[in-house]
């Protein structure tokens, strides 16, 4: 419930622009990196579009709607993550959201990460 709290209550401010923010909260400055963030998230209902080349920021995740399905795309830094983090962090990002899907009234922080372990066959007795 508090991050639907907190969700909403950024959305009532979404159209204030990015560099009133950024004076309001006057962060330490670093010429490499974003002065507010250094994770993106994007959700888009819009037609695809190719994947940025290289990472503006440490981690952008992007969610794209459409009615022929949704598409989630992660674009990471190279020279911080290995392409198997990468990977590991797209399977908990798919984990979580699909179980948001079939239980949205629980809470993130009980959403799973990790799917659960494939049971292996055993024997015949």
């Amino acid at each position: 419930r508090q991050t639907r709290d907190d969700l909403l209550a950024a959305l009532d401010h979404q159209d204030t622009p990015y560099e009133r923010v950024v004076a309001a909260v006057n962060p330490p400055r670093h010429p490499n990196r974003n002065p507010l963030f250094d994770v993106l998230y994007v959700a888009e209902e819009a037609a695809p579009r190719p994947a940025p080349a290289a990472a503006k920021f440490d981690l952008q995740v992007g969610l794209l709607l459409s009615p022929d399905g949704h598409e989630v795309r992660v674009v990471f830094a190279e020279d911080l993550f290995s392409r198997e983090w990468a990977e590991s962090f797209t399977d908990a990002l798919l984990t979580l959201l699909s179980a948001a899907v079939v239980a949205p009234d629980t809470p993130v922080s009980r959403l799973p990460l990790c799917a659960p372990a494939p049971q292996a066959a055993l024997p015949p007795p």
